[in-house]
């Protein structure tokens, strides 16, 4: 299983490696901005005839620059609104939680996502990564943005990050929602991760003639392609930049070279599988220490949304139903909820009437 799988994560991937960017290099992650926020206005804002406001803006801290959007109600009530603070995963953009942003701005919470430093249009730094990098980024974000108890939604890598900032400043928030992450993988598991992960890896080394060029290749994916949406449609474009008269993703490889240094793999998947054949074990016990699951630590009501969906082939899920059990008898005060017909991507992306009213009623309960 591991040799079929780490053949089939070095097809995609190997093709990076020639042209990764100098870590020096910064991009000019503002180009086409105007046009990503009107097509979202026309999505979501005025145009749609919605009540709900849309609205981005920047802070400088831990000497970065963070972006964030924030989705509230039209009315005079937001002021008074509670909010929820979305923490978005390790190739995406704060606009992914545009069909959450819908549901909790109708149902009376304000809701502000961020680009995590390396991705959007936040600063892209040589150093800084890693959970416990960002951990302290999302502390400095919440402190300028003077959110002192707000909702915390992650997904992937933004639940691994929301999860230690539980663990680590528990009286700082009031909810935790954790969406498809939070479980250590097994060594099969991972690899079988990796190969979930090689289109969105792919797209970084790749450019387009034109934005609906990259669109449409990002819609032939199957695990996205079927489901396709505005929300996902907007997230894309949001994520452009054009380069020499081509267009790109604006995250930058080292960006995720990093990511994965942090876990103790690599971007390089030759080095990645030489690590994993050499000392599986060892591996595993660097990327997944038991400070990044630190279950006993949580206070505050907890929410778990798993995925049960395939992404490329059956059993590639990334919360393993054992694994959010596992959640649950050690977390004080866990909920969850195997979100039927989700994939890892879906189950922000969709729409999903259980999911939603799941989410509702763990923030409404008494």
């Amino acid at each position: 299983m591991v040799d079929a799988t780490a053949e089939a994560v070095m097809l995609d991937v190997q093709q990076m490696q020639a042209s990764m960017p100098n870590v020096g290099a910064q991009s000019s992650f503002y180009n086409k901005h105007q046009q990503a926020e009107q097509f979202f206005s026309e999505q979501t804002g005025e145009a749609a005839g919605s009540e709900i406001l849309y609205e981005e803006f920047d802070v400088f801290v831990n000497g970065i620059n963070i972006h964030y959007g924030r989705w509230c109600s039209k009315s005079n009530d937001a002021v008074d609104a509670p909010t929820a603070v979305c923490v978005h995963g390790l190739t995406a953009n704060h606009r992914c939680w545009g069909t959450y942003a819908q549901l909790l701005v109708n149902s009376g919470v304000n809701v502000i996502g961020y680009d995590l430093r390396g991705r959007g249009h936040s600063s892209k730094p040589q150093k800084g990564y890693g959970v416990f990098g960002h951990l302290q980024d999302l502390k400095a974000f919440l402190d300028e943005i003077q959110q002192k108890k707000p909702i915390l939604i992650g997904h992937s890598l933004g639940a691994m990050i929301s999860m230690a900032f539980a663990a680590e400043y528990p009286d700082r928030l009031s909810h935790l929602i954790m969406v498809d992450a939070g479980a250590p993988p097994t060594l099969a598991q991972l690899m079988k991760i990796m190969v979930v992960l090689r289109p969105s890896l792919a797209r970084l080394n790749s450019t387009f003639r034109s934005p609906d060029r990259y669109v449409e290749t990002i819609k032939s994916a199957p695990f996205i392609g079927p489901h396709w949406n505005a929300v996902v449609e907007d997230h894309c474009r949001y994520e452009l930049e054009e380069v020499n008269g081509r267009w790109k993703c604006n995250i930058p490889l080292y960006v995720l070279d990093q990511e994965f240094q942090s876990f103790g793999g690599a971007i390089d998947p030759l080095v990645a599988i030489a690590n994993a054949f050499m000392d599986p074990i060892g591996l595993l016990m660097k990327a997944w220490p038991p400070r990044y699951f630190p279950y006993d630590k949580i206070e505050v009501p907890t929410l778990i949304l798993r995925a049960p969906g395939k992404n490329r082939e059956a059993g590639d899920e990334f919360l393993t139903e054992d694994g959010m059990m596992n959640m649950k008898r050690e977390i004080k005060d866990a909920t969850v909820l195997t979100v039927s017909n989700t994939n890892h991507y879906t189950i922000v992306f969709a729409e999903h009437e259980e999911r939603d009213k799941t989410i509702i009623d763990f923030l409404t309960r008494d």
